[in-house]
């Protein structure tokens, strides 16, 4: 197990939630794409407070599924956001 692994910190309902550059660390993607995406599109959904940005793991797990299967961010979202309301 390497040091470099982020802890993760969990939502009130149970859920892991990571912080912005993790997430976007997964979706190899800038922080602030993945934040923009998240007030644009509302998705994934922030669910952090004073300490910043968070987003739900499973939301960031079926986005990194989804996007190299769309043709574009806001289809990869639609795919995504069908996955974990099911």
């Amino acid at each position: 197990m390497g040091g470099d692994a982020t802890p993760l910190v969990w939502h009130g309902d149970g859920e892991p939630a990571l912080g912005s550059a993790e997430a976007a660390r997964m979706l190899d993607v800038p922080a602030s794409a993945l934040e923009a995406w998240s007030r644009r599109l509302q998705f994934p959904r922030d669910i952090g407070g004073a300490a910043g940005p968070r987003f739900r793991r499973s939301e960031i797990v079926a986005l990194q599924e989804a996007l190299p299967l769309a043709h574009s961010v806001s289809g990869a979202i639609l795919v995504a956001r069908r996955r974990v309301q099911a």
